[in-house]
Order: C-alpha cells, then structure tokens, then sequence
C-alpha cells in the first residue's frame, strides 16, 4: 500500500519584495515530496478584503463608483503610508538579519510602497480605517469580513 502525504504551508508576505517572495517558496517548496507553500501576493491577508470588487460587491445596495472606491483607498494608503513603511523596514531587516546599514532598507522599503501601495500596505490598518470611511459615505456600519467571489486567489490551486 502506497500512502501519499501532501504539506501545504501558507505565511503572509509581510512586508518581503517580490524576489523574496519567490526566494521563500522556492526554498520551503518540495514538488517532488509534495510540500507546497503559499505566500499571499499582498502585505497580510486583509488586504484582499479591500480590494475594489470585493468593496463594491458587500457595498452593492450604495452603488460605491470606481471613482469613490479609488478616492477613498487613495486617501486611507497615504493616512497609514508612514505606519506600514516603518513596519516592513522593521521586518525587512529581520528577515535580512540586518543590523547595519537599514538606511538602505529604507530606501527601497519607501521605493517599493509608492511604486505599489496596495502591495505594501498594512492590511489590518488599512481595513479598519476603509472600514471607516465607507460608513461615512454609506451611513452604515460597514463590515468588509464577509465571504465574496473575489477573495479567491486563482494561484492557491497550484498549493492545494
């Protein structure tokens, strides 16, 4: 009797650039023993709960337009911009085992988050305070923990 086993590990991104991304998944990753991980594409897992479509599907009822959508996350990713750079510098240079030199973390840390603030963000500040603001144009206690089409990730597949 054969007996498969299959791992599938699954961490956030917190804060890593994309090439340490893929650096940690190939690393942990065993195709051949079937151990598969899973880095999530953004920051932590609650950014997924922000993203437009999911907002404007749990929004549905208050037509949320692009343009509110967009205006609204422009103004929270600049509201936490400082919190979220000083925490991926923070884990950066634990990740990097880094002790000196953090100036240069810095540097691209800032780089990597106005290139791309979504991916950078921190999720859990950034869902509390969008969160916030939509119950201001809505008038409702907005609750964006809930189950849509769009929290899927079609890559979780090639783990699971």
């Amino acid at each position: 009797m054969q007996i498969y086993f299959y791992a599938a590990f699954y961490t956030i991104r917190d804060g890593r650039t994309e090439q340490e991304r893929e650096d940690l998944i190939c690393r942990i990753s065993d195709t051949d023993n079937n151990v598969f991980v899973y880095v999530t594409p953004y920051n932590d897992i609650e950014t997924l709960f922000c993203l437009k479509d999911h907002v404007q599907t749990v929004l549905q009822n208050f037509n949320i337009t692009d343009e509110q959508y967009q205006t609204t996350l422009d103004y929270c990713l600049q509201e936490i911009k400082d919190e979220s750079i000083k925490k991926i510098i923070t884990n950066r240079c634990k990740y990097r085992h880094i002790h000196n030199n953090q100036g240069a973390v810095a540097l691209d840390t800032i780089s990597d988050y106005e290139s791309d603030p979504l991916h950078y963000v921190y999720g859990k500040k950034l869902r509390g305070l969008l969160a916030g603001k939509l119950q201001e144009i809505c008038g409702i206690n907005v609750n964006l923990f809930v189950s849509t089409e769009y929290l899927s990730d079609p890559n979780i597949g090639d783990y699971v």
